[in-house]
C-alpha cells in the first residue's frame, strides 16, 4: 500500500523538479521569451474559441493549457515553498 500512496502523492503534487521550473524561468525570462509567452497569453490563453465547434474548442483548451503549464512552471520557480507538499497525520493516528 505504500508504493500506491507515494504514487497518488506524486500524481497530485505539481511538478515535483526545481531544476524543470528553473528551466522555464529562464527561458521565459529572456527578452525572446516574453514576447513568445506575451503572444501566446494575447492570441491564446486571454481569448476565447472563435468559433461554436466542439473540435476547436478541445483544441483551443488544449493550447491553453500548454500556456498554463508554462505559467504555473514560472511561478514554481518564483515561489518554490508554495508548492510544497505539507505532511498532515493521518485521521486515524488523531483518533488514537
Amino acid at each position: 500500500m505504500t508504493r500506491f500512496t507515494e504514487w497518488l502523492e506524486s500524481k497530485w503534487r505539481k511538478d515535483p523538479r526545481p531544476e524543470l521550473a528553473r528551466a522555464y524561468l529562464l527561458t521565459f525570462s529572456t527578452a525572446e521569451g516574453r514576447l513568445v509567452l506575451q503572444d501566446w497569453l494575447d492570441e491564446i490563453y486571454c481569448q476565447t474559441c472563435p468559433i461554436n465547434d466542439p473540435q476547436a474548442l478541445a483544441e483551443h483548451n488544449g493550447q491553453r493549457k500548454f500556456v498554463q503549464r508554462i505559467l504555473e512552471a514560472i511561478d514554481q520557480a518564483g515561489e518554490p515553498g508554495k508548492y510544497e507538499t505539507k505532511q498532515e497525520e493521518s485521521w486515524q493516528m488523531q483518533q488514537s
